[in-house]
């Protein structure tokens, strides 16, 4: 990573992940939000159908 030593490296992972954790909690929102509108624009798209 290029730190002078392994307490910055720690501290810069730690960083790291915490903004990846919210950048993966502001997307699944995102996604939550979507599929809930309901408006079934794609009619039956996305739906399982059984095959005999």
């Amino acid at each position: 990573m290029g730190h002078d030593n392994e307490r910055a490296a720690l501290l810069y992972q730690h960083r790291s992940n915490s903004a990846d954790r919210a950048i993966a909690d502001g997307l699944n929102a995102l996604v939550e939000a979507e599929q809930g509108k309901g408006d079934d624009e794609d009619g039956a798209a996305g739906h399982l159908v059984p095959v005999a």
